[in-house]
């Protein structure tokens, strides 16, 4: 008897706008839409991930070229210290709660390959050039 009409204040789930957006193929935003709090949790997700990342390579390298894994661990240890003090800043200006934002929710942000695919195999010589991540 209802079907197909509304009532006020009545939005079905089917239509409602988080619906919407899990259902569209791609939801994602563009960097300029963004509010200021919004690219603050972005910045501090990516030293998250950063940090993340150069733990694995130090970890890969540990083994056979332990001065390259320390080299590492230094560069995950101030990512880190990049990730409180942007951590803080956040804090100080927008409260406790930073929402989830990563590169994958906007819109031309830099695209990485999985670390598990350019994980250091071994380190070349200067004469061989190349980066540590085997490129």
């Amino acid at each position: 008897m209802l079907e197909g009409r509304r009532t006020v204040g009545y939005d079905p789930p089917n239509t409602s706008p988080m619906r919407k957006l899990i259902n569209q193929p791609n939801p994602m935003r563009s960097f300029d839409s963004l509010s200021e709090k919004e690219i603050l949790a972005l910045a501090i997700s990516q030293e998250e991930e950063d940090a993340r990342i150069y733990d694995d390579f130090a970890d890969g390298l540990k083994e056979n070229h332990p001065e390259q894994a320390l080299q590492f661990s230094q560069l995950r240890r101030e990512e880190d210290s990049h990730r409180h003090r942007l951590l803080e800043l956040y804090r100080s200006r927008f409260g406790e709660h930073v929402p989830l934002l990563r590169r994958q929710d906007v819109r031309g942000f830099v695209r990485r390959r999985p670390v598990w695919l350019v994980r250091p195999a071994r380190i070349k010589s200067g004469a061989e050039g190349g980066r540590a991540d085997g490129t």
